[in-house]
Formats: C-alpha cells, sequence, structure tokens
C-alpha cells in the first residue's frame, strides 16, 4: 500500500522534517481554483516548487493550517498519500500553510477517466485512507472530488493520487464526548469495495503512532497557530477515534 512519492514533495517533506517553517521568498500566482478551500497558488522562491497557500488560522479561528499540516504527517507515517505541509508569514506578520503541489501535472478526480483496472488498483489505498479520514474526523472528502488529486501523467495501469485540503478536520469537526469514528459518506470507494486486509493494515500502522510521536508532531506547529487547549483536543481526538476504528471497519464473522 505504500507509494512512491514525488521527488520534490520528498525534498520538502524531509526538509521540513523537524522544523516545517519556510524563511524563503514566495511569488503568488493567483487564485488556485478548485484545489481546495480557497488557496492561493504560489511559486517558492528561488527553488520554483509550486505550492499552494492559505491563511493559517480562518476568520472563525479555526486552527486550518495545524490541521493541514498534522494530517499531512500523519498520512505520511501510515502511508496515505497527503503532500508535505509548513508554514511561513509575510512582512505583514500574517500566516500561511503552504501544501506543496502533488504532482507536476495534477487534475481532480471528476476530471479524469480512470479504467475499471485502475480503479482495482486503488481500493487498497483508498481503503486506507477511508480508515485514515475517519481517524483524524476529516469531513471534506466526501463527495468532494476536487479534494482528489491524480497525476495527469500516470504509468499506465499504475494510478498515482494524492489527497489534499484536510483543513475541516481535527478541531473544526471533533468535540470531546464525540468518539463516533465512521466511514466517510459517498466516498472514493462504496463499502462493499473495501478491503478488509488494508482496513487492518492501516489500524496497525495507527497503533503503532505513539503518543510521544503525536505530542513531538503537534509540538513543531508554532504555537500562535494552535493554542494549547486545541493542542489537549487533537490528542483526545486521535487517542479516542482510534479506539473506534476497528468497530467501524472491520466486521466480526458472520456478520453481513
Amino acid at each position: 500500500m505504500d507509494h512512491q512519492e514525488d521527488p520534490q514533495c520528498a525534498e520538502f517533506r524531509e526538509r521540513w522534517r523537524s522544523r516545517p517553517l519556510y524563511d524563503g521568498r514566495i511569488e503568488f500566482l493567483g487564485d488556485a481554483g478548485g484545489f481546495g478551500s480557497s488557496p492561493q497558488r504560489v511559486r517558492l522562491l528561488p527553488s520554483g516548487c509550486i505550492a499552494y497557500a492559505k491563511r493559517a488560522v480562518n476568520a472563525a479561528q479555526t486552527p486550518e493550517g495545524a490541521h493541514e499540516y498534522l494530517a499531512a504527517e500523519l498520512a505520511h507515517l501510515i502511508g496515505v498519500p497527503v503532500p508535505p505541509v509548513g508554514f511561513w508569514h509575510d512582512t505583514r506578520g500574517q500566516h500561511f500553510s503552504l501544501s506543496i503541489r502533488a504532482f507536476p501535472e495534477a487534475v481532480h478526480w471528476d476530471e479524469i477517466e480512470v479504467s475499471k483496472a485502475d480503479r482495482e488498483a486503488l481500493r487498497p489505498i483508498f481503503s486506507a485512507s477511508a480508515v485514515f479520514h475517519a481517524w483524524i474526523a476529516d469531513s471534506d472528502h466526501a463527495a468532494h472530488p476536487e479534494n482528489l488529486v491524480v497525476n495527469a501523467n500516470y504509468p499506465e495501469g499504475q494510478p498515482q493520487v494524492a489527497f489534499i485540503d484536510h483543513a475541516v478536520s481535527l478541531t473544526a469537526a471533533w468535540h470531546p464526548g464525540d468518539e463516533t469514528a465512521t466511514l466517510p459518506q459517498e466516498y472514493y470507494i462504496e463499502p462493499d469495495e473495501i478491503l478488509r486486509e488494508s482496513v487492518l493494515d492501516t489500524i496497525r500502522r495507527i497503533h503503532g503512532v505513539s503518543e510521544r510521536v503525536r505530542e513531538s508532531m503537534i509540538s513543531r506547529v508554532p504555537p500562535s497557530l494552535l493554542p494549547a487547549a486545541q493542542r489537549t483536543t487533537i490528542l483526545e481526538c486521535l487517542r479516542c477515534r482510534a479506539r473506534e476504528l476497528r468497530s467501524a471497519f472491520v466486521k466480526a464473522p458472520g456478520e453481513s
């Protein structure tokens, strides 16, 4: 189920491993259109890498940038394809999240004809991502094809996809006491197409991400972009929902 990451994504993921802050210059290229929720397409200088910038904290004070960063890091640990995310601020002190473009040429899921064979090849990834999105309480990958991008030049028989825009997850969609983890509705895969083996493997990987690793990951988010109370809520969310995944996705023998 592990995927081969685009070289530029891999480069920035490694660069941001311990300090996810971009301190270079940025050229704004305009509205990115359908790629996620109101991002701006930008060029990182001097590398020329294309990324998508969004305000790190929205008008309602939801820490969307932190959600994006944590989702990208957690996904990478369990083998779900999500481009790396870092942080940047301009000279006026405005903070942004930066999501590295997934592929040199990407199209939305609903903009490309995917063969039956390629859809079959994607079942392990979609089975794993369904569990992942349930774990982080994501509510923006159901009936939303714009949040799944496809490499427009993928090798025949080897479709490559990446999930983008995880702003509406974690503290945006979960509250203490809500432990229920369920399969996202109208997802990229039908419930009866989900592979039990992929689900069990993903749950195993999730339980392998220790509390210490989660705490370390959260500590790398700048304090101004994620208040202490929300850090605690995120840890509780991940802990509670991890316990619910098996009952949500794995039927007992004999169940229909």
